[in-house]
This record gives structure tokens, sequence and C-alpha cells, in this order.
């Protein structure tokens, strides 16, 4: 019925239920039967043993091909193309022009929406048509946009394959940096140091730009928690009231209570099972913050006075 345990579990079950009968080219078996149901249930198990057994010696062989150099990644990568013969990629010089052209636009300032309006406006085509080109009577699985868009930046911008090194993970854990990891060395489009160029002004951008801020928070980026994370700000928003029973409570003239005071905080970036620290309200810890920046501006003095003091307990440790 199914080489998944669940799925034929479940058409089994189903069956069952609407008295229907398995008809096979060797029998027919009624799935009201207890030893029919036991035959049924051990076929399904050994196709559930078979179908692991073909997932792992799939991984296996992937992993192998990955080792002895064979490229396995997608061959839907703008600047490049598979070669079947050597099962390796290959630069195509007028994708790798494109490429370069969106990386030097954006050292030079411009923003992934921005790249995607001047990629259109200068008609240039997306890695669709080019994949279409390649290979006309292949069936493409990517997106189909009238225009670029920054997301489709975004993603060749952040992509260490034009750096020429492609990173396989065999398994899941390799992923988040648990499992071995293969390297694999492809044609170098973009330098080294570009790319790493590129890489710290979207995290700068990413991390003070105005869209990803729906509150301001005077110290975003600059807490740190007791466990070493970072904390980050947290809006709680004006909530309607409930009792205990979890029904809406009322006042006496039968309206709905809400709490319409929206409180702001400061918690700690991990979760809530790996740091225990509790949430530090916003008007706490900033004005504290702020009044001592105001001592210090008054009397810059203290601050120097306490930084010699620092100073000499570090040396008197040593």
């Amino acid at each position: 019925l199914s080489r998944n345990r669940r799925d034929y579990m479940y058409i089994t079950d189903l069956m069952c239920e609407k008295n229907v009968r398995l008809a096979t080219p060797s029998q027919i078996l009624d799935l009201n039967e207890p030893d029919n149901i036991l035959q049924v249930g051990i076929r399904g198990e050994f196709s559930a043993f078979e179908r692991a057994n073909m997932i792992k010696r799939m991984k296996r062989g992937t992993k192998e091909a990955a080792k002895k150099g064979v490229y396995i990644g997608s061959h839907n990568i703008l600047g490049y193309k598979y070669r079947k013969e050597t099962k390796k990629l290959e630069i195509v010089s007028e994708e790798s022009e494109i490429v370069k052209t969106i990386f030097r636009l954006y050292i030079e300032g411009l923003g992934s929406t921005s790249i995607a309006r001047y990629l259109t406006a200068h008609g240039i085509p997306q890695i669709s048509e080019f994949v279409k080109k390649r290979d006309p009577h292949k069936k493409l699985r990517l997106p189909k946009y009238s225009e670029w868009r920054d997301s489709q930046v975004y993603r060749i911008l952040t992509n260490l394959i034009y750096t020429g090194e492609y990173v396989f993970h065999p398994d899941k854990n390799s992923v988040k940096g648990g499992g071995e990891v293969i390297r694999q060395e492809v044609p170098c489009i973009i330098s080294i140091n570009d790319f790493q160029l590129v890489q710290e002004k979207l995290k700068s951008q990413t991390r003070w730009n105005r869209r990803n801020i729906k509150n301001k928070y005077l110290l975003k980026g600059l807490l740190s928690c007791h466990c070493g994370s970072r904390m980050s700000g947290i809006t709680c928003n004006a909530r309607q009231k409930f009792d205990k029973d979890g029904n809406p409570e009322r006042d006496k003239r039968g309206f709905l209570k809400k709490r319409w005071k929206t409180d702001r905080y400061y918690r700690c970036f991990k979760e809530k099972s790996k740091c225990k620290a509790k949430w530090v309200r916003l008007e706490r810890i900033e004005d504290f913050v702020w009044d001592w920046v105001v001592s210090v501006v008054k009397s810059p003095q203290k601050l120097l006075d306490a930084e010699i003091k620092a100073q000499r307990q570090d040396n008197e440790t040593r």
C-alpha cells in the first residue's frame, strides 16, 4: 500500500472502516480479519524498512560522489552552467558579468531594491531565461517574474559559491554546525575580499535599517545578557483581559475590559529553556543608562578616574 508507515496505517484503517477488500495478484484480503491485518502490517513494515535502506544508500552515494569532486548542487545558478562530461560547473561569461555588476553596484552604495530596479530598467534577463536558453526542453521549477526582485538580488549577494567554494551538507546536523561538511572548488567569479565586504554591509544595513524597526529601542544591539547572548527589544501590545476560565472580563456597565497600555521590554535572545533571565522594562534600563551618560558628560573626570582604577586593578591581577 505504501512505503511510509504512517500512510499505510491510515490507508488500512480507512479500508477497514469502509469494508473494502484488498485484491492482490495472488489473493483477495478481507481487512476485517485479524490474520489479514497482520499480513498487511508485516508487508508494510518490510516496505518501510526497504524505503529507509534506499534513502540511506542514496545519501551514502551522494556523499561519496561529493567527496570525489562531483558537483551535486543546483544547476540553476546565475553565472554557471553544469557540464555533464566533467560533472562540474563552468563559468558563463555573459551571466558572470551580471553577477559582477550586482556586487559592484552594491559596493558602490545601491541597495538590493535599487539594484533590482536597475537590472529591470536595463532589460537584463533573469536566471529563468538563461536556464531556458541553455536547455529549451527543460522544465523549469524557478519562479517566473516580469521584473527583478530584491529577494533575487539578495540571494546572489549572499551565495558563497561565487567566491569559488561550494559547501555541501550531507545531513541536517551539518547545516546546524554539528556534522560533516564537504567543500568543493568551483570557478571563482567574485573575490573573497569583495564578498566579505558585501556581507559586512548587508549585516550592518539589516541591523539598522528603518524598515526593520517597528518600535524604537535606544539600546538596540548594545545590551548583553549574563549568559553572553545579546538582548533584543520586544513590545507587548494592548490586549483584551480574560478571567481564569478564559472568558472576557467586563466592567459594571458590561463593556469589555482591555489593557490599553503598551509595554516594551528588553529580553535575552536565547530561548527560555536555555536562559532564565527575566525581561527588563525599557523605561527602567534606558532611564538608568541615560542618567549615567548625562552624569559622565557633566563630569568626564569621573569616567577617566574609573578607567584608570580599572586598569590598575587589571595590572594587579596579572
